[in-house]
């Protein structure tokens, strides 16, 4: 299996998992977010601790910062900052929606452009990202 290969189905079963909802860090997002109302999701935990909104929002903001930096864009990403860990905020069910929903598409997006890579390396037309 090439690398490209593996990170293209390291991404994809981030969100998805495999059949029994596991992926390759511990239960799948998709799993994880089943069932989940929005306010659960908006709900803070005792101590300082993330809402999974936050969770959610911060997985989903690196994971297109790394999309965009495997493609080539040079990307200026502080840590901490509120686009890292946005604040926590009642949400509504549709709201919830649209954050999961966004989450699974860059994952998506992450995979195909490893997919991406794996045709371009399988037709000797390219190495994948830009260096940096």
């Amino acid at each position: 299996m090439s690398e490209a290969t593996r990170m293209a189905e390291l991404y994809r079963s981030i969100y998805e998992g495999d059949d029994h909802g596991e992926a390759w860090h511990g239960p799948a997002l998709k799993s994880l977010l089943k069932g989940i109302t929005s306010g659960q999701a908006s709900r803070s935990p005792q101590g300082k601790g993330h809402s999974i909104l936050q969770l959610v929002l911060h997985m989903a903001y690196w994971e297109e910062i790394e999309l965009r930096r495997f493609n080539g864009e040079v990307v200026d990403a502080p840590l901490n900052s509120p686009d890292d860990w946005p604040s926590n905020r009642k949400i509504s069910d549709s709201g919830m929606a649209e954050c999961v929903a966004a989450s699974r598409e860059v994952t998506q997006c992450a995979a195909q452009s490893y997919r991406g890579l794996l045709r371009r390396e399988a037709q000797g037309t390219g190495s994948g990202a830009q260096s940096r």
